[in-house]
C-alpha cells in the first residue's frame, strides 16, 4: 500500500456524519468503514518520521549502488501526485516537510480555484519555509488573494520574518 496506508495515518473515507471531520485511522486494510479506530496525530506524527528516514535510506542505496555499479552519479527524479498531499494523504505535507526541509516554496493565493493566503500561510507554518513565492493571483478578477494579505496572514500567525518574493509579471527574484 506504501506509506499514505499505514495504520496511524488517517482514514480519509471515513467522516463524522454531523461535523464532517475525520476522527478515525486507516487500521488496515481489512477493517470496514464503521469498524476504524480513533486516529491519534502523536502515532501519525512519529510514523511520518519513520517513513521519512525509510525513504531517504532507500534513495541513499539506490544511488550508492549506482555508483558502485556504474562509476558514475545518477540523477534521481522523484515524482508524486500533488493531490495525494494533504488530501488523500494527510500526513503527506509533513512527510515531505521530514524528507526534504525545504526553505522555499511556491504555494497558490488566488483563493478561489486555489488556496487563498490564509491556507498559504498555513501550508508556510507546516513546511517551516523561510522563503515563500506566491502563484496563480491577479490573473484574472475571481482570484483575488494578493501578496500584500499573505504577509498579513503570516504575520497573524508569528511568520512576520518569512521573506514573501513577489517579482512583477517578467520580472526576476535573485
Amino acid at each position: 500500500m506504501g506509506y499514505p496506508g499505514e495504520p496511524a495515518y488517517r482514514e480519509f473515507h471515513r467522516k463524522d456524519d454531523r461535523s464532517g471531520l475525520r476522527y478515525w485511522r486507516v487500521t488496515d486494510t481489512k477493517t470496514g468503514l464503521g469498524a476504524k479506530e480513533p486516529y491519534s496525530p502523536g502515532t501519525a506524527s512519529e510514523r511520518v518520521r519513520g517513513h521519512a528516514v525509510h525513504f531517504v535510506g532507500l534513495v541513499r542505496e539506490t544511488l550508492a549502488r549506482h555508483r558502485e555499479e556504474r562509476g558514475t552519479n545518477a540523477l534521481l527524479t522523484v515524482t508524486f501526485d500533488s493531490e495525494l498531499f494533504g488530501h488523500w494523504w494527510f500526513e503527506g505535507v509533513d512527510f515531505i516537510g521530514e524528507l526534504y526541509r525545504p526553505e522555499f516554496a511556491l504555494l497558490p493565493i488566488g483563493g478561489h480555484f486555489t488556496m487563498g493566503p490564509r491556507e498559504a500561510a498555513m501550508a508556510v507554518e507546516w513546511l517551516g519555509v523561510r522563503h515563500v513565492m506566491p502563484l496563480h493571483y491577479g490573473t484574472f478578477p475571481i482570484l483575488t488573494g494578493t501578496p500584500d494579505e499573505l504577509r498579513a496572514a503570516l504575520a497573524e500567525r508569528g511568520l512576520g520574518a518569512v521573506e514573501v518574493l513577489a517579482p512583477e509579471p517578467g520580472g526576476t527574484v535573485d
